[in-house]
């Protein structure tokens, strides 16, 4: 059983006062054992456009980018993605979301789960910096940075490529994270990579939780499996065989 219970990574906290309308009061969460410090400007695109450190775009709903972070880090490069809404709501809000607390927010929440199972040697990206921009008594809007997985590719793209996978690396991935009783809401084709090692990685946490029934899991391998036949990605398991071998590899 894989043990989430680890004494978190040393974060610190800092927070700016916004001065008008268009500037809220913004307030950071980072890991100081990987940033020496933070800038107010580091949860957004344009500052890193303006250096000349964005790499790469990596496309999503948030528009993430692929940023190095030069001096006062201890990684090279990292990804930092902006949380925008999807379907009908965002007619009415792209990036805003309802304030209902500093801890409650999803980039805090998704920071915060990332170190635990970062901390328990799960197959996730260390999380460096979360950030929070409040608009208003309501309002606010955030982003979240992560360390960047040097030459991974995400499994869309492997297969796509015809290229060989271990399916049996991934069965024991996955099933840490089962066993850990995590659920990920959006476990797709596009949210699990596979490294030049041929580790397995899981990203994109927004909304997910521990502490799920075993059943999750289940929930989990039938959507990534939909995620595949949509793309139509040939996949050598069947599901239930995927199932199986995730079973055999729980702790």
């Amino acid at each position: 059983m894989v043990d989430l219970e680890r004494t978190p990574t040393p974060a610190s906290m800092v927070t700016w006062r916004g001065s008008d309308a268009t500037a809220g009061d913004v307030t950071m969460v980072y890991d100081q054992s990987q940033l020496d410090r933070v800038e107010l400007e580091w949860a957004r695109r344009a500052h890193w456009d303006a250096l000349g450190r964005v790499r790469q775009r990596l496309g999503g709903r948030g528009g993430s980018v692929l940023i190095e972070l030069g001096d006062h880090a201890r990684v090279d490069c990292a990804v930092l993605r902006r949380y925008q809404r999807g379907g009908w709501v965002a007619r009415i809000s792209r990036d805003r979301y309802v304030y209902n607390g500093l801890e409650r927010t999803r980039a805090l929440r998704e920071f915060r789960l990332l170190d635990r199972l970062h901390q328990a040697g799960l197959g996730v990206p260390r999380p460096l910096l979360a950030s929070v921009e409040r608009f208003s008594v309501w309002g606010y809007r955030q982003a979240l940075m992560t360390q960047w997985i040097d030459g991974a590719q995400t499994l869309a793209h492997r297969l796509a490529q015809g290229q060989s996978l271990d399916w049996a690396g991934f069965a024991r991935a996955l099933a840490a994270l089962v066993d850990a009783r995590v659920y990920h809401p959006d476990l797709n084709a596009h949210n699990v990579l596979c490294d030049e090692a041929e580790r397995w990685w899981f990203i994109d946490f927004d909304r997910a939780r521990v502490g799920t029934r075993p059943r999750a899991g289940q929930r989990m391998v039938a959507r990534l499996c939909a995620s595949l036949a949509k793309h139509r990605l040939d996949v050598p398991l069947s599901r239930g065989e995927l199932m199986a071998k995730i079973d055999r590899y729980r702790g």
